[in-house]
């Protein structure tokens, strides 16, 4: 063999090395890089609430599991991915458990597939698009369609998703099977009160229990920690009003808290005023009206958006998104502290709110006395020490109902729905609860202030116009002169 042709075969023989060189570490590089992303997540989120991503509420549980959680999917994962908008969130939010933690695994069961499985939970009565996660002896049920809040248009015909609530409602089931207790929350009934379905679902999605109580039957037979009590419209009867402060004293266990929201009609509510009166809140008649322009929306002094009060131990809110306070009562706080009760403002209206009298005749003007920043949520907190241990119940009052109603929670550019299950979770000091938003998916509604509209008006409608006819003009002077 010449010199020439060995050169070309050990050529030959060192380029065929170099390919299989390269080829090898290709599936190399994809074989770790597959092995990566079942761990770690190799992806960023642009979305601007983070849509795709766990809350750091979230990962700090997941980073706290000391036993094994099983999600399983009663759905194929391909078909759940290829719905598309939300349900590819869904099938996103769902993996990622498994990707932030070695504690979690996620399986896609096909119930036609698995009837071995099924039958496993046979008392669980498992079907197509169920989730049932499990640790231990314990389980929990929930179901695709309840990843997301819905609305039914009747002038569609149709119901469309709104928001998702995944996040909260997967986390919320894992705290419920490795928690050893639940927090529960009472709706007292009896005084003709409301409670609207989205606030039960809230509180449902972020890990509460909810049950009910009569405030009629002259005690109230409850052990929940929170109780709700929304637009009565009756008042208590004195068996119930000492059932109710016995509820809040807990024989001397105390950690119960009411949470207290008024009609927007004012109601004369004697016992239960005196209640209130106790623990440092009055109402009163008339309602509050936002003066303020940057303080109110589509025009209506009465949908108030309401300031966060600032300060150390108060419940967190989100930046930039304000809470909403529709027709809410006059809202006093009657003292800080006396007697063992502190009382603090959490929610207030601008110093340019005022009141409009029940009966205010259509003439009716506010004076310059009538000016000030009336409270729209006040704690009060009893505390008691037993040696060193401090035991504490609580009042949430709200000015307005209507500020945990519907409207309110379920619209995400109001901060209600969030600040309500923070509020909740600082004072029932639980870890078994969360506070994590619905995220949308959809572009959101702009909600602006009086003034936003007028200052975009004029922008819109009469600057850029002129600025713009002014340059043509001058345009056409310039090429006149040429």
């Amino acid at each position: 063999m010449t010199k020439n042709n060995m050169c070309r075969a050990g050529i030959r023989w060192l380029s065929s090395a170099l390919l299989a060189v390269g080829l090898a570490a290709l599936v190399l590089i994809n074989l770790v890089t597959n092995a990566l992303a079942q761990r770690i997540s190799l992806t960023w989120d642009l979305t601007h609430d983070k849509a795709y991503e766990l809350s750091e509420q979230t990962l700090s549980i997941l980073a706290s599991l000391d036993e094994k959680v099983a999600i399983d999917v009663m759905c194929d994962g391909i078909d759940l991915e290829n719905g598309g908008g939300y349900f590819a969130q869904a099938k996103w939010l769902l993996d990622q458990y498994a990707v932030r933690s070695r504690s979690v695994t996620v399986t896609y069961r096909d119930p036609a597939a698995n009837p071995g499985f099924i039958a496993q939970y046979a008392d669980m009565k498992l079907e197509q698009y169920d989730i049932l996660v499990s640790c231990g002896g314990q389980t929990q049920k929930t179901n695709i369609f309840d990843l997301f809040n819905s609305e039914y248009v009747e002038q569609l015909g149709k119901q469309y998703i709104r928001s998702s609530k995944a996040e909260q409602e997967l986390t919320s089931a894992i705290l419920r099977v490795t928690s050893e207790r639940t927090v529960t929350v009472a709706f007292l009934t009896g005084l003709e009160s409301v409670y609207p379905q989205s606030l039960r679902e809230l509180l449902s999605s972020g890990g509460y229990d909810i049950t009910e109580a009569s405030l009629t039957t002259g005690f109230l037979d409850t052990q929940a920690d929170i109780a709700f009590l929304l637009s009565p419209s009756r008042d208590l009867s004195a068996e119930a009003l000492d059932a109710l402060n016995n509820y809040m004293e807990n024989g001397g266990q105390f950690g119960r808290t009411l949470v207290y929201a008024p009609a927007p009609n004012a109601v004369r509510l004697p016992n239960l005023e005196a209640f209130l009166h106790q623990w440092g809140i009055s109402y009163g008649d008339g309602l509050v009206l936002e003066m303020d322009q940057q303080r109110y929306i589509n025009g209506k002094p009465y949908l108030s958006l309401v300031e966060y009060v600032q300060g150390e131990n108060l419940p967190s809110h989100p930046d930039n998104v304000p809470f909403l306070s529709p027709l809410g009562r006059e809202l006093h706080q009657e003292f800080q502290a006396q007697s063992g009760y502190e009382t603090q403002v959490l929610l207030q209206y601008s110093p340019q709110a005022c009141v409009m009298p029940v009966q205010a005749s259509d003439d009716w003007q506010p004076s310059a006395d009538d000016f000030y920043a009336y409270p729209a949520l006040i704690r009060s907190q009893y505390t008691q020490y037993e040696g060193k241990e401090a035991k504490r119940s609580t009042v949430l009052a709200f000015a307005a109902a209507e500020a945990l109603g519907s409207t309110s929670l379920e619209n995400v550019s109001f901060s209600n729905a969030e600040y309500l299950l923070s509020a909740l979770r600082m004072v029932c000091g639980s870890e078994s609860v969360i506070a994590i938003p619905a995220k949308t998916l959809m572009a959101e509604q702009m909600v602006i202030t009086q003034s936003q509209y007028i200052v975009l008006a004029v922008i819109f409608m009469l600057l850029i116009p002129a600025l713009t006819l002014a340059g043509g003009i001058g345009m056409w002077w310039h090429r006149k002169r040429l």
